[in-house]
């Protein structure tokens, strides 16, 4: 049988003492779980309110290809980032270029920047302002093939626009033997 003054009590305030360490020590958990998520959370002006991506071969008239790659994202703040690479075996030239703007409308996506290297310099030059349109027709067999437009020259930025101007190039391709994807 058990006495009572056997027993280990707790005073009621050693109790209270506990209780309060306990909850300080799991509201600090908290702090520091939310704050960790907060600080890995994009900002809200960096979320990305658009973007069109792809790869492929268009065919030029005299039958070569020209290579293309592309990445660009449009931003909730209204800036653009992004990289294009274009390789003309005709013309024996690579471009690349840094996008710094981007529109989408529906299925298309309208992209202009500036010319970063060109390896070949009859063919373009550093700091020449490029524009090309992309048109995302949808995915699968029965899907007509996504097209991308050319890349007129553009020599001292004759041709001012950017890709928030009506497109001044009419002339678009098939893409070959890759995909566009266009979001927004």
């Amino acid at each position: 049988m058990t006495r009572r003054s056997d027993l280990v009590t707790i005073e009621p305030r050693v109790e209270k003492e506990v209780l309060m360490r306990f909850a300080v020590a799991a509201v600090a958990v908290v702090l520091i779980l939310v704050g960790t998520a907060v600080a890995k959370a994009p900002a809200a002006s960096h979320a990305v309110v658009a973007s069109a991506t792809g790869s492929g071969h268009m065919v030029r008239p005299d039958g070569t290809f020209r290579s293309f790659s592309f990445s660009a994202r449009k931003y909730a703040d209204g800036t653009s980032a992004g990289e294009l690479q274009l390789n003309s075996r005709s013309f024996d030239v690579v471009v690349h270029i840094k996008i710094d703007c981007l529109r989408v409308v529906g299925n298309v996506a309208h992209m202009s920047g500036r010319i970063t290297r060109v390896s070949n310099p009859d063919e373009g030059e550093v700091g020449e302002l490029n524009r090309v349109e992309v048109r995302d027709n949808g995915e699968g067999d029965e899907a007509p093939p996504d097209q991308i437009s050319t890349i007129p020259a553009n020599p001292g930025d004759a041709d001012p626009t950017t890709c928030v101007d009506a497109p001044t190039n009419a002339t678009i391709r098939p893409v070959q033997r890759g995909n566009v994807q266009v979001r927004g």
